[in-house]
């Protein structure tokens, strides 16, 4: 008897513990709004697939660095071009996503002309 009420109790917490995470996964999903940037770019790390953009962030400098992923789409003029196009001081302008487990993840890398 003990044990079917250890067994009952185990799998409550697990499944308690299972929705929990799926639960907050669809919630925080959903606050995935796109966001845009714009700036100069201060690091290209291509090993890493990281860019660090430094931008004017209410009337303050600050520098951002956001994930590039092989789906972000980076266009050079009016073509696609790939990450090793990207170049340090780059003007460009960055749509991206908060993804709290991952960090920043750029959705687009428009490069403006210089």
């Amino acid at each position: 008897m003990k044990i079917m009420l250890k067994k009952r109790i185990f799998l409550f917490i697990v499944l308690s513990v299972f929705f929990g995470i799926f639960c907050y996964g669809q919630n925080h999903n959903q606050n995935n709004e796109i966001k845009r940037i714009t700036g100069t770019l201060e690091e290209v790390d291509w090993v890493g697939n990281k860019i660090s953009v430094r931008t004017m962030h209410f009337g303050k400098i600050d520098e951002i660095t956001l994930i590039v992923s092989s789906d972000t789409e980076i266009i050079k003029g009016t073509d696609k071009v790939g990450f090793l196009e990207v170049k340090v001081s780059d003007e460009v302008a960055v749509e991206y996503v908060d993804n709290s487990l991952s960090g920043l993840k750029a959705l687009s890398i428009m490069v403006m002309k210089r």
